[in-house]
């Protein structure tokens, strides 16, 4: 960046703060887009975002008054369908070996380091919108982005105002990196994004359907881009990857279940028996070396070095991609957006990695077949129109 730009303070906002969100895939990607900011000489705070959690009562009380009954009754209908009818699918599904407190405690422990150790977090915590209006004209920019920061499933109506920057000040950059919808824009989001899209100054997503998402609600299209997780390098990540002080000697096959894991865990495990590969789960388990304690750093190394790699996750997939390890992604579905996996399988010639029922791996090689050289070209390619994209909207603050 030129000299005149160095000076510049970059408000970076994500689904991450001090004490919210401990899933590895979400730390990834907020030290990624962070790193990047840092290596490029910018002065960059991570927001500290804390989600603070109305009560039932107080957030219906509180839209009724300013929406009026037949917003909240829209609202609801589609959170009421999914709790009753939808119930006997998520049983069957989204079932998981249950976690003792203690190794939830390990796990928050050791995430924590992770950001203590590389993360510049805002000194004071925000919780809710009118905090974020103390800070419309504290930095030269604000990005938002990546992950699901779009959802209107996954985040109310306030949340949603935040991550679309209602609260930043007229003449301040704002800028959104590979941000997902993750589905379609519900009736009760639409106004918000109608409202606030259109003054970003830069604007891009993480998946083909959040563009189509997007456009179809505000008529303006945005800039499909890698999520930041793909912008470093294998060599990169594994600057920062720490070796466990416990762990599975390979050869092994790295499952990364954070969806649907007792359909998973029983057919990894007979393919484990047959090809005489120890397994390594983050599902938590007494009987099988699991991961789930361990932090970001001793994630990357333990794909790094798998033999292979089975993940419902979207970030276990994009770092085997990374790391060129032979994998198979498991839809995550219903439970999480399949799009974001799909279209960056698709990108990179990769649709057959796919796998709908976890019953279909028994079925399945597991020999490296995959053509690594298309692959890396393929997302080299991703990455240069990622980052000059990036770029672009960086050099608006000369």
């Amino acid at each position: 960046i030129n000299d005149d730009m160095k000076e510049s303070k970059i408000a970076q906002l994500t689904m991450l703060g001090r004490e919210y969100n401990y899933n590895l895939g979400a730390n990834l990607q907020a030290y990624a887009l962070h790193t990047l900011l840092l290596k490029s000489g910018f002065n960059v705070e991570i927001i500290d975002y804390s989600r603070r959690s109305r009560s039932f009562a107080r957030s219906v009380s509180s839209s009724i008054k300013s929406k009026g009954i037949k917003y909240v009754v829209n609202r609801a209908l589609p959170w009421l369908k999914r709790r009753f009818f939808g119930k006997k699918e998520r049983l069957v599904s989204r079932q998981v070996p249950p976690v003792p407190v203690e190794a939830r405690i390990r796990q928050i422990e050791n995430i924590k380091k992770f950001r203590e150790q590389f993360l510049r977090f805002s000194p004071r915590k925000y919780c809710e919108l009118a905090d974020f209006k103390k800070i419309k004209n504290s930095y030269d920019a604000y990005i938002v982005g990546s992950d699901l920061v779009w959802s209107p499933k996954y985040n109310r109506e306030e949340h949603l105002s935040v991550y679309l920057l209602s609260f930043v000040g007229e003449g301040k950059l704002k800028i959104s990196y590979a941000a997902s919808v993750g589905e379609k824009i519900s009736e009760w989001a639409q106004p918000l994004f109608r409202r606030y899209i259109p003054k970003f100054h830069f604007l891009s997503v993480r998946e083909k359907e959040s563009a189509r998402a997007i456009e179809h609600c505000t008529r303006i299209r945005p800039k499909v881009v890698l999520d930041p997780t793909a912008l470093l390098s294998d060599e990169e990540w594994m600057s920062i990857a720490k070796k466990p002080v416990n762990f599975v000697e390979p050869p092994y096959i790295l499952v990364y279940d954070l969806y649907r894991s007792n359909e998973i865990k029983p057919i990894v495990e007979e393919i484990g028996k047959r090809k005489t590969l120890n397994l390594v789960k983050y599902s938590y388990s007494k009987n099988c070396f699991s991961f789930y304690t361990y932090g970001p750093r001793e994630f990357l190394w333990l794909i790094k070095n798998a033999e292979f790699v089975v993940s419902s996750s979207f970030h276990g997939t994009l770092l085997a991609v990374i790391f060129n390890k032979p994998f198979y992604a498991v839809d995550p579905s219903p439970f999480a957006p399949r799009s974001r996996i799909l279209d960056f399988l698709d990108d990179l010639g990769l649709r057959n990695r796919f796998i709908v029922n976890p019953k279909d791996l028994l079925n399945l090689s597991f020999e490296d077949t995959i053509n690594w050289d298309r692959v890396n070209e393929l997302l080299e390619d991703k990455k240069r129109c990622s980052l000059n994209f990036l770029r672009k909207a960086l050099e608006a603050l000369k």
